[in-house]
């Protein structure tokens, strides 16, 4: 399969398993849903099973998976993206506690004072998403103009040039332009390079930290890209960065769903369960986003 641009894509198939009317939380619940997607994986002649549950859901399987490691050790188990980005997001609000970040985000307008602690804690996802995007804007310009100021502004112009009509004029054959310039690709390699000097304390360690910050925000929208566009590779790229700040944030149980997600994932192609209560959003780890609108007192598993 292709899309518009001619670029071969794999299609993702949503198939729905018979409902389950019984409770989550119940272990024989949650060990008929293992079974059942090894089952599945099984038939399809697919040597791992991947399981995304919600995080209640996930320690009970935790609780079976390491009871029978022999039976289980096939079993990969997911968090949903969603909540992960919420717990990341989360991290990033402890780690920036403290540090100014709220009082600049309530004084510039993005947010009110009630609703800062939402943001902080990730437990509001889009407001937290948009102004962790603003921030990033607005320092990754500081840094840009901070680094302009050590070049003659007669070769930033000239670097500049085919990245300005891109700006102007956003369409594949700018890009295919800017990509191809060697002013332009200088520019952005010499910023890296500055970048690499600021995260080694160059411009001292307040610097240093916001650099930290935009480092993680930056990881946070390449997981959300990863899940939009079914890119499995930066999926796991991220992931791992993702790691090291779910541990520092007392965020255990997605550090540790992140860490067991490794080698096993790197195929092309793969069959996911994903288990949803019906009546509520979910959001599996191929970005298969369902919404039911009716309610019952099961939950209903899917296979992707």
């Amino acid at each position: 399969m292709t899309c518009e641009s001619g670029i071969p894509v794999n299609q993702s198939r949503i198939g729905y398993m018979a409902p389950i009317l019984h409770s989550i939380t119940e272990y024989s619940t949650v060990k008929e849903c293992l079974e059942t997607s090894m089952a599945v994986s099984a038939k399809v002649k697919q040597e791992y099973t991947m399981v995304t549950m919600d995080l209640a859901a996930a320690k009970i399987a935790y609780d079976l998976i390491w009871a029978e490691q022999d039976k289980y050790q096939k079993v990969l188990l997911n968090l949903g993206p969603f909540h992960v980005m919420c717990s990341y997001m989360g991290a990033i609000g402890k780690m920036m506690c403290g540090s100014g970040f709220e009082d600049i985000v309530v004084e510039a307008g993005l947010c009110a004072s009630g609703s800062i602690d939402q943001v902080m804690t990730g437990r509001h996802y889009n407001r937290a998403m948009r102004i962790h995007q603003r921030m990033l804007d607005g320092l990754e310009r500081l840094l840009l103009a901070s680094f302009q100021e050590t070049m003659p502004a007669e070769t930033v112009t000239e670097s500049l040039h085919s990245a300005v009509c891109l700006v102007n004029e956003p369409t594949p054959f700018n890009l295919c332009m800017t990509s191809d310039s060697d002013s332009c690709m200088d520019f952005v390699n010499r910023y890296d390079s500055f970048k690499d000097r600021v995260r080694q304390g160059k411009l001292g360690k307040t610097a240093q930290f916001w650099l930290a910050y935009c480092d993680c925000v930056w990881t946070l929208l390449s997981f959300q890209r990863a899940v939009k566009e079914n890119d499995l590779e930066l999926f796991i790229t991220s992931m791992r960065k993702m790691c090291a700040l779910l541990f520092s944030a007392d965020h255990l149980h997605y550090w540790l769903a992140r860490c067991k997600l490794r080698s096993p994932l790197s195929c092309s192609a793969c069959l996911c369960v994903c288990l949803c209560v019906c009546g509520t959003f979910c959001a599996t780890l191929i970005m298969q986003n369902i919404s039911e609108t009716k309610r019952s007192s099961g939950f209903c598993p899917m296979r992707t």
